[in-house]
């Protein structure tokens, strides 16, 4: 579990931005604070109750085990360098084709 700091902690501004109620499906929404849709979060509950919603991308684990592979992050920096650094050749498989 990953533990954070609370806005105060961080001495950063809180705004307050209006109030919600919870509907029959115990949802709220957050379109009043301008959040996008498919938005994800990390949610976190202080012992006094208040919730923290805290943004997160998530990775799937198959990337993960990628991303986390130094062979493999070499391997793509060293493809993407090269596909930058040498010029596009137009390719054409008509004269492969049997009319």
């Amino acid at each position: 579990m990953t533990v954070t700091a609370s806005a105060v902690e961080m001495n950063t501004k809180i705004e307050t931005i209006g109030e919600a109620e919870v509907d029959n499906r115990r949802r709220i929404s957050l379109a009043k604070a301008g959040v996008p849709e498919n938005a994800r979060f990390l949610i976190e509950k202080d012992p006094d109750g208040t919730i923290h919603l805290i943004p997160v991308t998530s990775i799937p684990t198959r990337e993960l085990g990628l991303i986390s592979n130094p062979e493999f992050v070499a391997g793509w920096t060293e493809s993407v360098r090269k596909a930058e650094e040498e010029p596009l050749h137009d390719v054409s498989f008509a004269d492969k084709i049997d009319d």
